[in-house]
């Protein structure tokens, strides 16, 4: 572990990159944004389906928009246009 991985030090850019007031909000994109890769790399792996980046996206963007309706005022729609 002596050298970060590039994938590391790019999610550490974002976050130090972003302002105070939305820092916790980025941080929970980038949490739901690999939650939605890594359970597409499950259903790939376990359930031999084939990557489908629209549905991924699709998938993403409704736990967003489940996250924003219980309550997680700090998300912003960063995927899609707001009502």
């Amino acid at each position: 572990w002596q050298h970060k991985s590039k994938a590391m030090e790019i999610i550490t850019e974002i976050i130090n990159g972003a302002r105070p007031e939305h820092k916790k909000g980025v941080k929970t994109m980038i949490i739901l944004v690999l939650g939605g890769i890594w359970h597409l790399r499950n259903e790939c792996t376990f359930r031999q389906k084939t990557a489908n980046m629209t549905e991924t996206m699709a998938s993403i963007r409704r736990t967003f928009e489940l996250w924003h309706q219980a309550g997680a005022v700090h998300l912003e729609h960063p995927l899609w246009d707001p009502p």
